[in-house]
């Protein structure tokens, strides 16, 4: 989960910016890309092996749900997608803005 938060923060330095460089979101999409990736093939081998997660405090719906908060950012910057749809993302599955 701590890519996520580095992804989290990440998002949060491009959307503060007033023009975000070129460079700026390069590194977004790539991070987050990644993250994405790494997330849907962590959910595919849970579900393949049929591995025990709940001693690392997670679920298949926590992992879930912050597989799609990273697809939300993703989008926010690099698809047309308002910013306040990802506030509502964001609410949507972790009852709590960001």
């Amino acid at each position: 989960m701590a890519l996520v938060d580095l992804c989290g923060e990440l998002d949060d330095s491009v959307l503060a910016a007033e023009a975000p460089t070129a460079n700026a979101l390069a590194l977004h999409d790539a991070v987050l890309g990644l993250a994405i990736g790494c997330g849907g093939w962590l959910i595919h081998e849970i579900q393949t092996s049929g591995g025990d997660i709940a001693p690392s405090g997670q679920t298949m719906e926590t992992l879930a749900a912050s597989l799609e908060l990273l697809k939300v950012m993703h989008r926010s910057q690099h698809a047309p997608f308002a910013a306040n749809e990802v506030d509502a993302a964001r609410e949507r599955i972790f009852h709590a803005s960001a």
